[in-house]
């Protein structure tokens, strides 16, 4: 469980909030078996960041050069220094204002709850008598005062529980390295909330396909390419700097790659190939998980225009829904999406032709304001119809409406928007296996020897 750490109230705050957790109280929809583009596995774990494994690494070349100085100073055999062994913090975002920390382990499957265990905010190592201290590791801060007894903040003097340690009070600062729960007082919102990393996954997962399932919906009816209605809306996202980037990447970090292969192991010529496609095939998917795509707003501002002409009249039995999360509902649900669908392409191509600057005929336009009116007046009586089973719904979908995470409303893409991009360490070693080498093949970089 890497990241946080219990305090002394914990487990009686465990119990506590596994009564006041937020449990949801409907069934989830059926798993649309699309494909997305977010791999959740590591989006929702990031590893130590670039700077960070830089670091680790210089620092432990400094070390074990002068490890190498003292031995050749004594004439003994220097010892291996190895790396210090750095911990990464916990991984957290934020929706509608609230902060929520991911939890793995043993806690994996938690529901969302109120703030129980202590986080670390920054990568951390494991110092003098089992604390945790920041890394790299920053000067000595003020010590925090030491807590009297019964007060719900950290007890600086309790031992190690959960495998995590307790933060190390000459260097932690609280709200800087660390967080605490605070007491749960009435009427005030928590400081943070916590949900196990695989009950956040699933709903994810789940949310994403069935976006993705609108999509190919809406690219059906369209008849347009894939990426007009399911693309990278990221504001910096320019599709025509890959070739660039892919060109850097071959010219640069793989001629780095290929000069430190040493000729002298007699490396086989398909064991670096094979190397060297692993690195461009790691380029690639970090490339992917960087520009994750979701519904364009060519799609979702449609769609949520077209709820609001819904919104008014089911305005009384939504609760706390928002039109944006009625959207999602109309556009996620199995029952709902096929009927939704089909009066959003007429909506939409009837904004399409009433925009200024175009020429549709008047026979086009008349067809498709007829065919509009139809499909709403369809859509209006399937909603009535299904009264009573929206209400049960949104009625459903109230009661965990803090919870944010139910499949049919959760915002998946700001969260993984928020979850750091972490820039990997490249090595530059090549990781070749010279035990199983062939020694019977011709050896060298292969960019001495043509195919045969």
């Amino acid at each position: 469980m890497q990241g946080f750490f219990t305090t002394e109230r914990s487990q009686s705050l465990i119990q506590a909030s596994s009564q006041t957790s937020i449990q949801p109280s409907c069934q989830p929809p059926v798993h649309l078996e699309a494909v997305g583009t977010v791999h959740w596995d590591q989006v929702l774990r990031p590893d130590i960041d670039e700077e960070t494994t830089r670091h680790q690494n210089q620092e432990r070349i400094r070390k074990q050069e002068e490890e190498n100085v003292i031995a050749n100073r004594n004439h003994v055999v220097p010892r291996t220094i190895d790396p210090i062994k750095v911990h990464k913090p916990s991984a957290s975002f934020k929706i509608k204002g609230n902060t929520f920390f991911i939890l793995e382990g043993t806690n994996s499957r938690v529901e969302t709850r109120v703030g129980v265990l202590g986080h670390y905010l920054c990568p951390y190592h494991i110092g003098p008598q089992g604390r945790a201290i920041p890394y790299p590791t920053p000067r000595t801060n003020t010590p925090i005062p030491v807590l009297k007894h019964g007060d719900p903040g950290i007890s600086l003097n309790n031992t190690v529980i959960d495998g995590q340690p307790r933060p190390n009070n000459l260097y932690c600062l609280h709200g800087i390295h660390f967080v605490r729960a605070e007491p749960i007082t009435k009427g005030v919102n928590p400081a943070y909330y916590e949900i196990g990393i695989d009950t956040l996954q699933e709903s994810l997962e789940k949310a994403e396909d069935m976006d993705h399932e609108f999509a190919l919906k809406i690219q059906g009816y369209t008849n347009v390419s894939s990426t007009e209605v399911w693309d990278c809306i990221d504001s910096d996202f320019d599709p025509t700097d890959r070739k660039t980037v892919m060109n850097q990447f071959m010219g640069k970090y793989l001629d780095r790659f290929y000069s430190n292969i040493d000729t002298g192991n007699d490396p086989d010529t398909r064991d670096v190939v094979a190397e060297a496609l692993h690195k461009f095939k790691s380029f690639c998917q970090a490339w992917v998980q960087k520009h994750y795509k979701t519904l364009t707003p060519m799609v979702t501002s449609a769609a949520e225009g077209l709820t609001g002409d819904f919104f008014v009249h089911l305005k009384n039995r939504l609760g706390n829904l928002t039109r944006m999360e009625l959207t999602r509902v109309f556009m996620r649900h199995p029952d709902i999406s096929p009927e939704f669908a089909s009066c959003l392409y007429y909506f939409m191509t009837s904004l399409e032709q009433t925009r200024g600057g175009r020429n549709a005929s008047y026979k086009q336009m008349n067809t498709v304001s007829t065919f509009k009116n139809l499909n709403y007046k369809r859509f209006g009586e399937w909603l009535s119809t299904n009264l009573h089973m929206l209400t049960t719904l949104f009625t459903e979908l109230e009661k965990i409406h803090n919870n944010h995470f139910h499949p049919l409303i959760v915002d998946w893409y700001s969260i993984a928007g928020q979850m750091p991009q972490v820039h990997r360490y490249f090595d530059y070693t090549p990781n070749i296996d010279k035990g199983v080498t062939n020694t019977q093949s011709i050896q060298g970089p292969p960019w001495r020897f043509g195919r045969t």
